[in-house]
């Protein structure tokens, strides 16, 4: 027998038990795929938590607009319909006679209901201004004269009830109605 296929059966034995995984290798790998596999999941969960915060504070500005356009509408009427309104408690209603963009008389009422901001405009619902995840904890509106006519205060409190620390985010607003200039 040729000495070179002696040193060829001798190599071939020698790498045959090189060809699979010691026990260090593995316990290496599987701490590197644990460590991979913590990082993954604290990355999710953190995206997942500042996705929702997101979400909150977006929800929470617009509930906002709602006063905004209470706001809006209250500049632009005539007077407050006193006996229509439930002023100075929660949960508060404010009706307000207006005009149209043709002059034509018309009432504007903010009221809420289950928790949600309605308008009524001449008595006919047109719909909720925030939305079913917002809850309005608080709506007051407080009516009072001044030497420029009358001044209507707005209060109003908004938390979304996917929040789990149950934010609370208040709005307030003073308006001089459009007919006290």
């Amino acid at each position: 027998m040729p000495s070179h296929s002696k040193f060829y059966i001798l190599n071939s034995v020698h790498n045959s038990s090189r060809r699979g995984f010691t026990l260090v290798e593995t316990l290496v790998y599987l701490i590197i795929f644990a460590i991979l596999s913590v990082t993954i999941v604290n990355v999710l969960v953190t995206t997942m938590r500042s996705f929702a915060e997101a979400r909150t504070s977006r929800a929470l500005a617009l509930s906002g607009i709602v006063l905004e356009r209470a706001a809006r509408e209250t500049r632009a009427a005539l007077s407050i319909d006193t006996a229509g309104s439930i002023l100075d408690s929660h949960p508060g209603k404010l009706k307000l006679n207006s005009t149209d963009d043709s002059g034509n008389p018309k009432t504007l009422e903010f009221y809420l209901e289950s928790g949600v901001v309605k308008l009524k405009e001449d008595s006919v619902v047109s719909g909720a201004l925030t939305s079913s995840y917002l809850e309005i904890t608080n709506l007051v509106f407080r009516s009072a004269s001044s030497s420029h006519g009358a001044v209507v205060k707005m209060e109003l409190s908004a938390r979304d009830q996917r929040d789990r620390y149950a934010r609370v985010k208040n709005f307030n607003t003073s308006v001089v109605l459009r007919g006290g200039y």
